[in-house]
């Protein structure tokens, strides 16, 4: 099972099938210490924000940091620390890295550079556009939610293909001008309730940005939740309410809208839909979640072997074809063809349909049986069994070669409430908020399916 890289200014995440990784796209830079990645990065970076650095995954380039440190020069040095840091706790080797969709082929080529130095051949480099593209056949766009921008690539079927094309940045900004626009709707509320201004010292700032990302969570379940700051030995807490964060983003929401095109059928990164407001934007948009993205990732059947000097770069979905004439020393990214699964027809009626799920992928087993019970184990988490429990969460049968799920409890398709059957397509996530853990639903090329 090949390990999947997202490269994602926001967080790279690193999937093996088996263990997850996630580092933020921050990085400290400290006089005479070594430069912080990840996670310590980000939870620092309002607490010395001189010294730090969150452009260099949007900006991948040879262009100055900006900020004086004696192991780094460029923006790509700080890549090349990032992976360095990665490839230390889970190998990256032979893996498949899906690229930001903005990136151009100077950029390309220089990462292309970056894995080698560090003895990584990459499988593939896939851009992230064509991910949504196969995970949304009938969308025309795919909204891409970063760090420092919306990016809005266009996507077309073409001769079997689908193909993800010209990229732009649409709004004005991205998860950072977000944030900060939470984080001043918040202030206005500490002011008014308790006269404390939360963004006046450095660690209640960070304090408040550290705990957005449970405070949206919360929102998602509720109206309001608490906001809590503390400054030596005193403690702030004000009541949030979602509709005044909506009213504190609507301006984004409102840019954002008036860029995209009209009637647009869009496919969109699902985390910026955790922001209150969004659904001005995407309530008619697919959504797609970087777990999908990175299944599908997965799942493309690409040939056996590769150039490291010129990693193969995805930008469209076809049927294979071998050209020696791709097979240069240069950096220079190729596109390869690839058998086409987005087609809803199908030649036989005993064939899985193209989009269609024919296993289940659970802790790195996929698989098919006529009947698979789902429950909630002692431990409390997901579990498939081959015999009905005493209380079955749901079923999944076999119908014809694919698969059909039956919610018999309280169970969830990719974060919507299954009710009664649906017949399962590739990428789908299925999990209940009964249990922990989850199970995705993949398609097993050849096998006779």
């Amino acid at each position: 099972m090949p390990v999947v890289v997202d490269l994602s200014d926001i967080a790279l995440l690193v999937d093996s099938g088996e263990q997850r990784l996630l580092s933020p796209g921050y990085a400290l830079l400290q006089k005479d210490q070594d430069p912080m990645l990840g996670e310590i990065a980000l939870h620092q970076s309002r607490l010395s924000p001189a010294r730090a650095a969150n452009r260099f995954w949007r900006e991948l380039s040879l262009n100055p940091v900006g900020i004086s440190h004696h192991q780094v020069r460029h923006q790509a040095d700080l890549v090349w620390h990032h992976i360095k840091q990665l490839n230390a706790e889970l190998s990256l080797d032979w893996g498949r890295f899906v690229t930001p969709s903005h990136y151009d082929e100077a950029q390309l080529s220089l990462l292309s550079g970056i894995l080698k130095s560090q003895q990584i051949r990459p499988q593939a480099l896939i851009r992230r556009a064509l991910l949504g593209a196969l995970a949304s056949p009938k969308a025309s766009y795919y909204l891409e939610f970063q760090l420092h921008q919306v990016l809005l690539t266009s996507l077309r079927s073409e001769s079997g293909e689908r193909l993800a094309t010209e990229s732009r940045a649409v709004g004005s900004g991205g998860q950072i001008e977000l944030v900060d626009c939470l984080m001043q709707g918040i202030q206005k509320r500490f002011i008014r309730d308790t006269r404390f201004d939360p963004l006046h010292h450095a660690s209640t700032e960070q304090q408040l940005a550290d705990s957005l990302p449970d405070l949206l969570s919360h929102l998602t379940r509720s109206d309001a939740t608490l906001a809590l700051v503390k400054l030596r030995d005193e403690e702030y807490r004000v009541e949030v309410r979602r509709d005044d964060l909506a009213d504190a983003l609507r301006p984004f929401w409102d840019r954002l809208a008036a860029a995209l095109p009209p009637a647009a059928q869009l496919v969109a990164d699902s985390g910026i839909a955790l922001y209150p407001g969004a659904d001005k934007v995407l309530h008619h948009a697919d959504r797609v979640a970087a777990h999908e993205l990175i299944e599908i990732a997965r799942e493309l059947p690409l040939a056996d072997t590769a150039d490291a000097d010129a990693p193969q770069f995805l930008t469209k979905f076809m049927a294979v074809t071998q050209d020696p004439d791709n097979a240069t020393s240069t950096a220079k990214p190729t596109s390869i063809a690839l058998p086409n699964v987005t087609s809803s027809t199908s030649t036989s009626s005993n064939k899985v349909q193209d989009s269609g799920a024919s296993h289940l992928l659970c802790q790195g087993v996929a698989m098919r049986q006529p009947q698979i019970w789902f429950a909630q184990s002692p431990a409390g988490q997901l579990e498939m069994l081959g015999e009905q429990p005493e209380q079955p969460l749901a079923i999944c049968r076999m119908e014809g070669a694919g698969l059909e799920l039956e919610a018999l409890g309280e169970m969830w398709i990719n974060g919507e409430k299954l009710v009664g059957r649906r017949r399962l397509q590739r990428a789908d996530y299925c999990s209940s908020p009964s249990a922990s853990g989850g199970v995705t639903a993949i398609r097993v090329l050849g096998d006779g399916h």
